[in-house]
């Protein structure tokens, strides 16, 4: 069985992605020594029969060290929109090749995003989560102008009192060189 569960490889204008959506074994052959795979074994743990863990049962910051938090945000996913979801704490130093480029987008909505076949399929896949409310695990190669990227991200959901997912919390991992 192939680890790769759906391909999309896209062009619009200066932009290129391919996003490989893969399985959660894919996750667990190749996360284990990375943010995502503790932090993907500390979800499982706050859940019962694969049904995310309510929020007050998933806090991240009691179970990860402070270097691997850095690499660990989250999206308010409230909105009936995926287009209005909210990131939150998404602080990362690592765009294109210089490591001291920041992008703070926390605080900015999805469809805020300046690149548009990025915003498109981050708002698909953000809805995938939030409505199967289960995990997404992909690999993303962006060439976006002059900026190349390629890492690894999970999307994990969380449940509100009522059972609905209203936070997504996600790490990325790096590869390098791109």
């Amino acid at each position: 069985m192939s680890d790769i569960l759906q391909r999309v490889d896209r062009k619009f204008e200066d932009d290129h992605q391919i996003r490989l959506m893969l399985s959660h074994d894919a996750l667990l052959k190749r996360e284990q020594l990375s943010t995502i795979g503790p932090l993907f074994d500390y979800w499982r743990e706050c859940t019962t029969n694969r049904v995310p863990g309510k929020q007050i049962a998933f806090n991240p910051g009691s179970a990860l060290s402070a270097e691997a938090l850095r690499w660990v945000s989250w999206i308010d996913v409230r909105s009936d929109s995926a287009l209005d979801f909210i990131w939150c704490n998404h602080v990362y130093g690592w765009l294109g090749d210089v490591s001291t480029e920041y992008c703070d987008s926390s605080g900015r909505k999805v469809r805020d995003h300046n690149v548009k076949l990025h915003r498109q399929y981050c708002a698909v896949e953000y809805q995938l989560c939030k409505s199967s409310k289960q995990p997404l695990y992909h690999e993303i190669k962006q060439h976006t102008g002059s900026i190349q990227r390629h890492y690894t991200r999970l999307l994990l959901p969380v449940l509100d009192e009522g059972g609905n997912v209203f936070r997504i919390f996600y790490a990325c991992r790096r590869f390098l060189p791109i």
